[in-house]
């Protein structure tokens, strides 16, 4: 899927993924490392990409299944300073659990592995916690 800025889709196997991009109104933080949440400015994104079904959705949805992804970003989203995505998991028996950081290619392509039943979140920033 290609990401260049707010958006949704739906995933080949059952399942979705939005993209989370706030304003243009900060001064990139490039070479800074990660902002936190509350410093979120242009090219920081959360992608939350959910595999939910049977009894975790109130509506009748189709099975889904375990799938990898390949996302490609593009335009403000193009990695200038962050070569990894902060990865969080939930699923039936884990909640917000923080799993190693997704590698992204210098041309912005990044791969990630999701199963049935399960919400991940990518993020550019840092600052998240179990709410």
């Amino acid at each position: 899927s290609y990401l260049g800025g707010s958006g949704s889709g739906l995933l080949p196997q059952g399942g979705s993924w939005v993209a989370y991009v706030p304003p243009a109104t900060r001064t990139a933080w490039a070479g800074k490392g990660r902002p936190r949440v509350d410093e979120a400015g242009s090219g920081d994104f959360s992608l939350v990409i959910e595999k939910l079904d049977k009894d975790c959705l109130r509506c009748q949805v189709p099975p889904s299944s375990a799938e990898t992804l390949q996302f490609q970003l593009a335009g403000d989203l193009l990695p200038s300073g962050h070569a990894s995505l902060e990865a969080w998991l939930t699923n039936e028996t884990h909640w917000f659990v923080r799993l190693a950081d997704v590698p992204v290619s210098a041309d912005g392509q990044f791969t990630v592995t999701i199963g049935a039943d399960t919400i991940i979140t990518l993020t550019t920033t840092t600052g998240q916690a179990k709410g």
